[in-house]
């Protein structure tokens, strides 16, 4: 019998002063009341991943035309007790000068440095870390530095965000 659903789990990433964050939403009901949570949808017959993690952007953030790509999947049997549904992990990039979404925290939804993720519902703490793990691989390609940074940036923000991708401290003389 094939009754399997499968959702989009959107990773929307954000510079913040030279920090990699990710946003999060706070689940206000049981179970994990409390916890924080990637913002996902079931994915229609009649969309792609993409335009799913689309939809749900607009429909949680009410923002548009942001970049996206299709991440991994997540398919343990067990990832969500007492139903079957597979995850695709979504990698989404915004600017924080495009962003109108308030980057202070939010009683419903919050943006949370990639090194410091709160307690997460279900398996979305293994999603955001393997999702992570693989935008740093990716963010050494410059195209996802000019969707962070499309007009300018400083030398010391630019060289935070790849202290922190790469986990260790750069001479500020060699980073250039």
């Amino acid at each position: 019998m094939f009754n399997n659903k499968v959702e989009a789990l959107v990773n929307l990433y954000t510079v913040d002063n030279g920090e990699l964050k990710i946003l999060l939403f706070k689940k206000n009901d049981e179970p994990f009341k409390g916890y924080w949570m990637l913002p996902s949808n079931l994915i229609l017959n009649k969309e792609t991943v993409t335009e799913c993690a689309d939809a749900t952007i607009k429909e949680k953030l009410g923002i548009e035309d942001v970049y996206t790509e299709t991440g991994t999947v997540f398919s343990k049997i067990e990832r969500i007790p007492d139903t079957r549904i597979i995850g695709i992990s979504v990698i989404a990039v915004i600017d924080t000068v495009k962003l109108n979404v308030d980057l202070e925290d939010n009683e419903e939804y919050s943006w949370f440095s990639v090194d410091s993720i709160p307690k997460t519902i279900y398996d979305h703490g293994e999603i955001i870390g393997m999702t992570t793990e693989m935008f740093k691989n990716k963010l050494l390609n410059t195209k996802y530095l000019k969707k962070f940074f499309p007009s300018d940036f400083t030398m010391p923000e630019l060289q935070k965000l790849f202290e922190q991708l790469l986990s260790k401290k750069i001479d500020r003389r060699n980073f250039r």
